[in-house]
């Protein structure tokens, strides 16, 4: 049976029931439409998304109550909660929670508050933007991708530091969903602004270092490629890759030894106990980990180790899916914290899109009318599929009037049963 237009709406006014518990009702709407209205046009501009809500108001009523609602100083203080509260049924202790920043562009913006200076990595150029933190959790199997929050930022509005932003965001998240995450972090957390307080709040940690650090080894303080040098490779294992449809695997060795974190401002070592996880892949060079794990086993730490950061490719994937299908970079608020959150909006509108209507992904992929996969094997099935499910998404909803859906019953009950059961 394919998936109907009513199945996939009452699957989002599922999340959207456990948002209104948090806020009013005419901000619970307004985040509805505008994230509805984000996945029917795959646009992030309010004049598109007002357009493609189909509502009989006029456009220029419906733009000036998403302006109202935007305009409100307190209502990102109040979303971000609200949403990890809706989502943390989702998340599991050891789950592991991607840390990443990234940029937005904009070429030929000149008026929009709060622009400054970025570095676009995918072109290597520097220009006008913003900068904005993204933190998504994986689960432990690494099939379910749950956007946690997104922060929009700028050192020309008061922004400190980006190491700042980086714990407020984590703060943020352990405040309101108290779970004992993971956080994996690329080698923009080997820092000791990061490592430091992560160590001291005990939380566990997945830090990629980038070779110029000092650690404690055998009571001496060493540097780590030195270190790395008596770390035997006793482990071997296989990364999974699927480019172009086809599957590749690539090989590593890791070794591991317990390490301690040296403060370099004021040389005491702190007595947590750390690991030093030494990855080679068959070809390639070394990579080397700071870690502070749940596990006490050392085969356990270095193999949860080599996944927690193979699944790092997802927040990459993240990046590029809503700038390229959901045009991010197009987005024209001028006023700062309207721009962050609409960020934060998008963010729920790709935890609908990911994680809420995850249960009906495959089939929606191998038994609906449309088309997005020339044939159904498996490699098309278990990549990067949100595109496609993007797509298909904007299809389904092209003809859906959001003011008026009223969701059925018996689906929304189906999903009470679903979650009870833990079947998603």
């Amino acid at each position: 049976m394919n998936v109907t237009k009513a199945r996939l709406q009452s699957k989002f006014q599922n999340y959207f029931q456990r948002l209104n518990q948090s806020l009013t009702k005419p901000e619970t709407r307004f985040i509805r439409d505008i994230a509805i209205g984000i996945l029917k046009s795959q646009e992030i501009t309010l004049n598109q998304i007002g357009i493609h809500l189909l509502d009989d108001i006029k456009l220029k009523s419906t733009l000036e109550r998403f302006r109202r609602q935007l305009s409100k100083s307190d209502l990102l203080q109040r979303l971000i909660p609200a949403h990890l509260q809706a989502v943390r049924s989702r998340l599991h202790a050891h789950d592991y929670a991607l840390v990443d920043i990234s940029d937005i562009r904009k070429r030929y913006a000149r008026f929009q508050e709060g622009l400054a200076q970025v570095h676009d990595g995918s072109r290597g150029e520097i220009g006008w933007g913003y900068w904005f933190l993204n933190i998504v959790g994986v689960n432990r199997s690494g099939n379910t991708f749950t956007p946690l929050l997104s922060q929009l930022y700028s050192f020309m509005m008061g922004t400190l530091s980006e190491n700042n932003e980086i714990l407020s965001g984590i703060k943020q998240i352990l405040t309101i969903v108290r779970k004992a995450f993971i956080w994996v972090i690329d080698r923009g957390g080997d820092r000791d602004q990061i490592i430091r307080p992560l160590t001291q709040m005990k939380q566990f940690f997945i830090i990629r270092l980038v070779g110029q650090r000092n650690l404690e080894y055998k009571g001496k303080s060493m540097p780590i490629r030195q270190i790395s040098r008596n770390v035997s490779l006793l482990y071997r294992y296989q990364a999974r890759r699927i480019r172009k449809n086809r599957l590749k695997y690539e090989t590593y060795d890791v070794g591991i030894t317990p390490v301690k974190y040296i403060d370099p401002y004021t040389h005491l070592v702190l007595e947590q106990p750390l690991y030093l996880v030494v990855m080679k892949g068959i070809g390639k060079g070394f990579s080397w980990f700071l870690v502070n794990s749940p596990f006490s086993d050392l085969q356990e730490i270095a193999q949860d180790t080599f996944r927690g950061y193979g699944f790092r490719w997802h927040i990459e994937e993240y990046h590029r899916h809503i700038k390229d299908q959901f045009n991010l970079e197009n987005i024209q608020l001028r006023k700062f914290d309207r721009l962050q959150t609409m960020l934060m909006i998008m963010a729920i509108a790709m935890y609908l899109l990911y994680t809420e209507t995850r249960s009906l992904h495959q089939r929606l992929l191998t038994e609906n009318k449309i088309r997005t996969i020339a044939k159904p094997n498996i490699w098309e099935l278990i990549g990067f599929v949100y595109y496609k499910i993007g797509t298909i998404f904007r299809i389904l909803l092209s003809t859906v009037v959001v003011r008026a859906f009223i969701p059925l019953r018996k689906f929304l009950i189906n999903e009470v049963n679903q979650l009870s059961l833990a079947l998603e």
